[in-house]
């Protein structure tokens, strides 16, 4: 299991905030969290072994990396989590969507993963 500080604050704010709904949308500001829960575990490319680590939640929510991250197998649809906007690219071009990054802490195992809602920044 992978514990950090992160998680750990992330698993206590979850804690602290039982009344937070699930599925809610997604934090705009840093710092924010939200909870949701995971509907989907999959590889960055689809049905591609060693391809990267994907994940879906119920709030529509998605992120994806090129490493294969354990932390991630070791979820599954439906566990709870509690998804920290942490980073934002900034000064994209406004032809683009800017990438966000995401601290996710499963309350199940209370691992953590940060991740990019895109697999490529502006």
């Amino acid at each position: 299991m992978i514990r950090t500080a992160a998680a750990t604050m992330a698993f206590t704010l979850g804690l602290a905030h039982p009344g937070l709904a699930l599925a809610q949308v997604m934090p705009n500001k840093i710092g924010q969290c939200v909870r949701s829960r995971i509907t989907v575990i999959s590889t960055r490319l689809d049905r591609t072994p060693g391809s990267g680590s994907a994940v879906n939640y119920a709030n529509g929510a998605f992120q994806v990396g090129y490493e294969t991250m354990l932390v991630i197998e070791n979820s599954r649809p439906g566990d709870p989590v509690l998804i920290c906007l942490v980073g934002r690219d900034e000064n994209c071009p406004k032809s683009y969507r800017p990438t966000s990054t995401f601290t996710t802490t499963n309350l199940r195992t209370q691992g953590s993963w940060t991740l990019s809602d895109s697999s490529h920044s502006c």
